[in-house]
């Protein structure tokens, strides 16, 4: 039988040292109750989980032959090489692909056009290497945190965005390649507004970038040249109240004439392409319908565009699809998969992409640019394929919340459920998150399939106001009502589980990181029954407080986008601070936080804990030293699903 509210408790402190060098746990303290002795089937190992390697998007070499692409564990990630006319996807022990330079952090960096250096950050420096070996260069440094690396065409000067600290500002600027220019840099904008994400045009004589509005309600995108001079407003996009922009980074692409720029615009609901001349006018939709479309790539002959689009059926898939650039209907090319980041070869011909499935991971593929094509995956991922034959297809789903909107979420569960009771799950994404129907669309997905392997049904909750996906109205759903409408989703979400997939009320956790830390301090403060155990990672107990403590200000303009200014907000913002609710809690929480995290600092996780455990309540606390907002260190991801796991077990009982 699985534990009640009333046959929990707490227990001593314990503390804990990772065996891993990159990270150390603290613990404040730990709950203990007895488990369930029940038996479960063996699943994926945690070792395999993450033995499996993440990989980024793809990068053509100048010649076509070779593709280039991030790959690795947690910080254990380095840039690798595969032959693009590979015929078997391998490994890390084949001669393709092949390891060219080591990335120890997800530090930014960028390949030069000719491929023969590497430009990336380091300790608060951009530097330059020669790939084939060599001292490496400082070529900049400011104070602030450097990304956006972008190498201008002819090899000469890299553009990329620098986060002030003080004044706490984004801006773009340009720097010589050539160390011996003194490495002294070009500031783009000229205002007091956020800037970011530069883009080159071919000839390298200018740039394009993103300004945004104080109020975040839009942006703008401006032309200047290499050195500041001439700046121009070329377009400006607004948005309803609530909505809030696309990333633009890698969401907008030069033409190779130079002529025109593609990028995204919510104007008539929707993301889509829009085409507008660098010489000014009126933008022109390329692609229309309730659909999605980003990560636009202007063919090499500039007849044709790809991108990534839901248009199908099913608004949780992801393909690849291309479009004339003059305009008429897009054609999806990629084949069955979740695809997403395309690039094209030099002579237009292929495409490189990711591509996952329920049972493997995002890969590189190659194909030709047609419909209809075989795509070759070029990379093996997984330490071994048969790891992930049992590992179950996720399943795009529809449920009725509280005020009859239809939520859309993805479920994984059993193909085999376990006879008698049966424990689910539900994960909440983070803020600009989105739950999708793939490997490559879904967070954690390797130990969430382990999770369902020992009975767990899961549902990935899209709540109102989830970014992207859906269209302008569902995102803005949750405008001025925090803790409102998104809440009644969650607990709808909950009764799915147990009216859908046989799951035993008194067995449903949640979790999920960042605003999905918030969500699930959120219901276990005000919606208990639908969260008899929760976990956090990473999230916000108090808006209020968060707005004079993170150090991330787009993400505090965002936020009063969303919920306006708390002196004229109080009530909003006290029923959506979990904190206020402490005393009404009656599930047990667990709080996973990175003690080095400066957007949701630790402060937010410690003041819950403290007030949940000052009111009696079942609470437990973890910093993991050296990890920010997200864990990266393997570290520190072997423990947290260590910690995951033990504390639905324990408080859920065995699947």
């Amino acid at each position: 039988m699985p534990l009640g509210h009333a046959q929990r408790h707490s227990c001593a402190v314990e503390t804990f040292a990772a065996a891993a060098t990159t990270a150390l746990v603290l613990s404040l303290t730990t709950a203990c109750s007895a488990g369930v002795d029940r038996a479960p089937m063996v699943p994926i190992s945690l070792e395999d989980v993450l033995a499996i390697r993440a990989t980024g998007a793809p990068g053509w070499s100048p010649e076509g032959s070779r593709v280039a692409f991030s790959w690795g564990v947690g910080t254990e990630t380095s840039l690798w090489v595969a032959d693009a006319a590979s015929t078997e996807p391998a490994g890390t022990g084949a001669e393709s692909p092949r390891q060219v330079s080591p990335l120890t952090d997800r530090s930014a960096s960028v390949l030069s056009p000719d491929w023969s250096q590497m430009a990336y950050v380091s300790k608060k420096a951009i530097w330059r290497i020669p790939l084939g070996g060599g001292q490496p260069v400082q070529l900049a440094e400011e104070e602030g945190k450097y990304s956006n690396l972008v190498w201008s065409p002819d090899g000469a000067k890299i553009a990329f965005m620098l986060q002030h600290e003080d004044p706490d500002q984004t801006d773009v600027g340009v720097i010589d390649a050539d160390a011996d220019a003194g490495g002294i840099v070009a500031w783009l904008g000229d205002s007091l507004s956020d800037e970011d994400s530069p883009i080159w045009a071919p000839n390298s004589n200018r740039l394009a970038y993103q300004r945004r509005t104080d109020d975040w309600q839009g942006f703008e995108i401006w032309l200047t040249d290499p050195d500041g001079a001439n700046q121009m407003r070329l377009v400006a996009e607004t948005y309803e109240k609530g909505v809030e922009e696309f990333r633009f980074d890698g969401n907008h692409h030069w033409s190779p004439d130079g002529a025109r720029i593609v990028y995204l615009s919510s104007r008539t609901g929707f993301n889509h392409l829009w085409v507008i001349s660098v010489g000014g006018g009126e933008p022109v939709e390329l692609t229309a319908g309730e659909y999605v479309d980003y990560s636009p790539r202007w063919s090499p002959s500039g007849n044709h565009i790809a991108f990534v689009s839901s248009r199908t059926d099913n608004l949780e898939q992801r393909h690849i699809w291309t479009v004339d650039a003059a305009g008429g209907e897009p054609t999806r090319i990629s084949p069955d998969g979740f695809s997403i980041a395309p690039t094209w070869s030099p002579d237009g011909t292929r495409v490189a992409y990711l591509q996952s499935s329920a049972t493997q991971p995002p890969e590189i593929v190659v194909q030709q640019a047609v419909a209809g094509a075989p795509a070759q995956r070029l990379t093996e991922s997984r330490p071994e394929p048969s790891l992930t034959t049992n590992f179950v297809a996720p399943e795009a789903i529809r449920y009725p919340s509280r005020d009859g909107a239809e939520v859309p979420a993805i479920l994984l569960r059993p193909s085999d459920p376990p006879e008698g009771s049966r424990p689910g799950l539900l994960w909440f994404h983070g803020k600009g998150g989105i739950n999708l129907e793939g490997w490559g669309g879904l967070p954690n997905y390797a130990f969430h399939q382990r999770m369902v392997q020992q009975g767990y049904s899961i549902v990935f909750v899209n709540w109102r106001g989830t970014h992207i996906g859906y269209g302008s109205e569902w995102e803005r759903a949750n405008y001025r009502d925090y803790a409102g409408g998104e809440l009644d989703d969650a607990v709808a979400a909950a009764d799915f589980l147990v009216e859908e997939a046989g799951v035993d009320p008194s067995r449903i956790g949640c979790w999920g990181g960042s605003y999905g830390g918030y969500m699930t301090m959120l219901a276990v403060a005000k919606a208990p029954d639908a969260c008899d155990a929760g976990v956090s990672l990473y999230g916000v107990s108090d808006w209020e407080t968060f707005l004079d403590q993170s150090q991330r200000k787009l993400w505090n303009v965002r936020l009063l986008a969303k919920l306006g200014a708390p002196a004229e907000n109080t009530e909003l913002y006290q029923r959506s601070a979990a904190i206020r609710f402490a005393e009404q809690v009656t599930s047990p929480l667990l709080i996973l936080q990175g003690q080095d995290d400066d957007g949701v600092v630790p402060e937010q996780g410690i003041a819950f804990y403290e007030a949940l455990r000052a009111a009696g309540k079942d609470a437990d606390y973890f910093a993991y030293i050296g990890e920010g907002h997200g864990f990266r260190h393997t570290g520190s991801l072997r423990d947290l699903y260590q910690r995951v796991e033990a504390h639905f077990r324990r408080h859920l009982g065995d699947g």
